[in-house]
């Protein structure tokens, strides 16, 4: 799949645009100023030597300790989290140091079972984005305490919070999410428009959820994409099978329904075709 090259500037402008257009895009950017600083760098979406880029999320949909996953070791705030954590405390001499030193001369270090990670990270190939969360705004004890703190919808609710997650808006039960929405503005740049830009392993979630772009959903298994077995074709008579359905999705119906039907099943086998087609022998 080719795709056209545009640079950081183009796609934080375009974002912005929309940002303008609806409140609930991007609704975490709340000024212009804040994009404006963020499009200063130029830095293609394409690689200085034409290499493609995209963008992977992972979502552990479970829990995950992250108090022992990102963790001080600078003797006075290990100190802290210890007396906090109490016998869930990480002992110090365990943690995998990172080459970091904050602002205010703080160390820290990894839970002892992630050398991968601390790898990436002190090879500038990793970041860590802490102290965040799905809160509305910055919201003290005493205030949800006395009930004077707007709080995310769902606030104990797990489903609810990884919904959060994926719309970036904790105030209401959104079906789109910023995925989605940064592919609705993308999508006109992806030239190969039978094959979606927007591609899930794991079914259809609401992360990639958007107005225009439709999820390709894959598998981990074989070479991902799971075809129409009648349309695959094959020996004479599965040949003239597939053939015979084939003249039926391409006929012109009167239903609506019937019309959406054929038309989703045909672009769905020619996503498959051209996916698989594209991954062939890679290993």
């Amino acid at each position: 799949m080719t795709k056209k090259k545009m640079n950081r500037r183009q796609f934080l402008g375009a974002a912005g645009c929309a940002a303008l257009g609806t409140t609930t895009m991007f609704s975490s950017i709340n000024s212009l100023g804040m994009i404006n600083a963020l499009s200063a760098p130029r830095m293609a979406i394409m690689g200085a030597d034409g290499t493609y880029k995209a963008m992977v999320c992972i979502l552990l949909g479970g829990g995950n300790d992250s108090f022992n996953m990102l963790v001080p070791s600078t003797n006075e705030i290990y100190d802290v989290y210890a007396n906090t954590r109490t016998n869930l405390a990480l002992p110090q001499g365990d943690l995998l140091n990172l080459n970091y030193t904050d602002g205010a001369g703080y160390n820290y270090g990894l839970h002892p079972s992630m050398p991968e990670v601390q790898a990436l990270f002190n090879a500038n190939k990793l970041a860590f984005l802490s102290n965040v969360g799905t809160l509305i705004e910055p919201t003290t004890k005493a205030q949800v305490l006395n009930d004077t703190a707007t709080l995310p919808l769902g606030l104990l609710s797990h489903s609810d919070q990884v919904r959060h997650w994926q719309t970036s808006l904790p105030q209401s039960r959104s079906a789109q999410g910023w995925a989605g929405k940064i592919a609705d503005i993308l999508y006109t740049q992806n030239e190969n428009q039978d094959v979606s830009m927007s591609i899930s392993l794991d079914g259809t979630n609401v992360w990639q959820a958007g107005q225009v772009v439709e999820q390709f959903n894959i598998t981990p298994y074989g070479n991902g994409s799971v075809g129409i077995e009648v349309l695959e074709g094959g020996d004479f008579l599965a040949e003239a099978v597939s053939g015979g359905v084939t003249s039926l999705l391409e006929q012109q119906y009167n239903e609506m329904f019937k019309q959406t039907y054929a038309n989703k099943v045909l672009n769905a086998q020619s996503q498959h075709t051209q996916f698989s087609e594209a991954i062939a022998g890679v290993s």
